[in-house]
């Protein structure tokens, strides 16, 4: 499961996408260990699938105007808004 993860960061860093990416394989890892490694495998993705994804909605800090469409991008982007950059709205530069 961490190497697919990690895949998946790789391959949603080169499509500029790696929020909706990880998401997708995050999503994705249930039923994959399920079928690989039966009702355990399901259940241990899901209780690693959970926390992730209630900590890509929750964030670092609260959102400056909560509302259900700023959850949403959150959960879907990783960010405030879609196609933010975190790193360019801090001042950094790669």
């Amino acid at each position: 499961a961490t190497l697919v993860l990690l895949a998946a960061l790789v391959i949603g860093m080169r499509v500029k996408q790696a929020g909706v990416v990880i998401l997708g394989t995050e999503v994705a890892l249930v039923p994959i260990l399920g079928l690989t490694y039966g009702p355990s495998g399901a259940l241990a993705a899901t209780a690693v699938v959970i926390p992730m994804m209630v900590k890509r909605v929750m964030g670092n800090r609260p959102p400056p105007n909560p509302s259900p469409k700023v959850y949403l991008n959150r959960l879907l982007f990783d960010h405030d808004e879609p196609g933010h950059s975190t790193a360019a709205a801090d001042g950094h530069t790669a």
